[in-house]
């Protein structure tokens, strides 16, 4: 029995000094074989992952909502979609979440999705499905592509410095983290984390490096918080400091930005106050880490990001319209530089539109969905024009193939 998943919604949480969440609307589906019900390893991983992130938003309420496809009778696909939402409500409050905080619910073959792709056999896997919807955001962790969080025991009565996997360098200094009480915790604490430094990975995990609708050019992005592991509430303390040395090569003018959710996009903002240290560029014992240290007081937990604005003296909108636009990644990827463009809201007769592109700059539009073990994707390479409209349609690719195509973002040197 194999299962199907191929959701993806933004994969950030973001968490402020204050531990306050910004909340977005999530909608998680888990897609079932055909007359099955019963859980594989690969739902449970994922479902762990949505618990997880239920139990971190602090929510109201989730609802699990069970579907079936159209084949069969009524009674059966009722008795069916129940079976199916009840494995995922079970599950989940196995995993912790409370049972007055789920509402389970089917419907059979009811409520079905319009046509979501090309064959009537791929449109039935769509129905098969559970739909876990919850105010939060799902934690970091692709189901397919596997950029999975780090996480890190610390001793906060000690002064801590650790490596990541591709060289983020965090120092966090002993005695930083207060209970609500104002006393020293002393305890353990577990950090989930996260490096992006490449673009195959940003495009994959739906990262994009726009401000405001404005273009950056980014030297590296990650994620720290408090893991939701920890059984006590701790806080930043406002006199501490914590130092954080990107992996990226940073240029000038590249300073630090804080990633924002609003509208389930992320959205950064230029970081303030900041400590930058640097060192004179005249000086023959430079070393190039130090470009790249930066030091928050007060901690600073959530998205970090390295960027510079942009100056281009035109700018332009990008319409495009994609063939099938359901749970659909979509973004803009420049050749000269480390930069995604996120494209903003939906106007009238246009399914995306791209604000503020750079005119005459060489550009490829990257639009992928997953069904099953295969990505439906366009790649369309072009030169930026004045108010252009491009008209793209999916096709079938591997996972490998996707994957060794999205690599060559990796190979242009910004």
């Amino acid at each position: 029995m194999k299962h199907l998943v191929w959701i993806f919604s933004i994969t950030i949480t973001v968490f402020l000094t204050s531990n306050t969440i910004a909340q977005t609307q999530t909608k998680e589906n888990i897609y079932f074989e055909h007359d099955a019900f019963k859980l594989v390893d690969s739902v449970k991983k994922r479902l762990d992952i949505v618990a997880k992130s239920i139990l971190l938003s602090g929510l109201q309420t989730a609802t699990v909502s069970g579907y079936t496809d159209e084949d069969g009778g009524d009674e059966y696909n009722n008795s069916l979609s129940k079976k199916r939402a009840d494995a995922v409500g079970d599950y989940l409050l196995s995993k912790g979440v409370a049972k007055e905080k789920l509402e389970v619910k089917y419907f059979g073959k009811t409520m079905n999705t319009p046509s979501a792709s090309d064959t009537a056999d791929t449109q039935k896997k769509l129905n098969r499905r559970v739909e876990v919807a919850f105010n939060g955001v799902i934690i970091l962790g692709n189901p397919h592509f596997g950029h999975k969080s780090q996480f890190h025991t610390i001793q906060a009565i000690r002064d801590n410095t650790f490596k990541l996997r591709e060289g983020t360098k965090i120092t966090i200094p002993k005695n930083a983290f207060k209970l609500s009480d104002g006393s020293v915790y002393t305890g353990a604490l577990e950090l989930e984390m996260a490096e992006f430094y490449k673009r195959s990975d940003m495009i994959k995990n739906k990262l994009a490096t726009t401000s405001d609708r404005q273009l950056l050019e980014s030297a590296g992005m990650f994620y720290i918080n408090p893991s939701d592991g920890n059984k006590v509430q701790v806080h930043f303390d406002a006199a501490a400091t914590m130092t954080v040395q990107f992996a990226g090569l940073r240029k000038d003018s590249m300073d630090v930005f804080i990633g924002d959710l609003s509208d389930g996009k992320l959205n950064w903002i230029p970081y303030v106050p900041k400590s930058v240290q640097t060192v004179p560029e005249n000086n023959s014992s430079t070393n190039i880490n130090k470009l790249n240290e930066v030091t928050f007081k007060g901690g600073q937990f959530g998205w970090i990001n390295c960027d510079k604005f942009f100056k281009f003296p035109q700018k332009t909108g990008l319409y495009v319209n994609v063939n099938d636009t359901t749970d659909l990644a979509i973004c803009l990827g420049f050749k000269k530089y480390n930069s995604l463009m996120d494209y903003g809201n939906r106007n009238q007769g246009v399914n995306y539109t791209f604000y503020n592109v750079p005119i005459g700059e060489e550009a490829t539009i990257i639009a992928f969905k997953m069904v099953g073990d295969k990505v439906y994707c366009v790649f369309k390479d072009l030169v930026i024009s004045e108010q252009s409209t491009e008209n793209l349609s999916l096709a079938p690719m591997t996972k490998l193939d996707f994957d060794r195509r999205l690599n060559l973002f990796n190979m242009k040197k910004p």
